[in-house]
C-alpha cells in the first residue's frame, strides 16, 4: 500500500526543470616546458626532456610521495632497531 502511494506521488510530481546550460570555459592550454638533464656516467652532455606543466607537476608529486614513504620506512626501521637494542 505504501509503495503504491509513493509510486503515485512520484508520477504526479512535476518534472524537474532541466539545468541551465552554462557556457563552457575554454580549456586552459598546458604550456610545454623543456628541461635539460645530465646523463649520469656520460661525458656526452645532457638530454632535453619536454613535458607539459601538468605532467611535470604530476612527476614532482609522485617523487615527493615516494620520498616521504622512504623517509617513513627509514624512521620506522631505525626506531625498531633502537627498541630492540634497549632490551
Amino acid at each position: 500500500m505504501i509503495v503504491a502511494l509513493f509510486a503515485g506521488l512520484a508520477l504526479a510530481a512535476e518534472p524537474v526543470a532541466p539545468a541551465i546550460d552554462q557556457p563552457k570555459a575554454k580549456p586552459v592550454k598546458d604550456r610545454m616546458v623543456c628541461r635539460e638533464t645530465e646523463r649520469t656516467g656520460s661525458r656526452l652532455g645532457s638530454t632535453r626532456i619536454c613535458k607539459t606543466e601538468s605532467q611535470w607537476r604530476a612527476l614532482n608529486t609522485v617523487a615527493e610521495e615516494q620520498l616521504d614513504q622512504i623517509s617513513r620506512d627509514i624512521m620506522a626501521r631505525s626506531q625498531a632497531l633502537t627498541d630492540n637494542q634497549g632490551r
